[in-house]
């Protein structure tokens, strides 16, 4: 019963980890869309 509970929570704790990683990557991929100009601009 314990084990169960540890692995659910386990997998529920990386389904948000994820999911806040991906949100971020959606901030900044809107970031450089609405300014695309800018971004362009910064040699690499």
């Amino acid at each position: 019963m314990l084990k169960k509970t540890k692995l659910v929570l386990l997998i529920l704790g990386g389904v948000f980890a994820l999911s806040a990683c991906m949100s971020v990557q959606q901030i900044r991929d809107r970031r450089i869309a609405s300014n695309q100009e800018l971004f362009n601009s910064f040699n690499a």
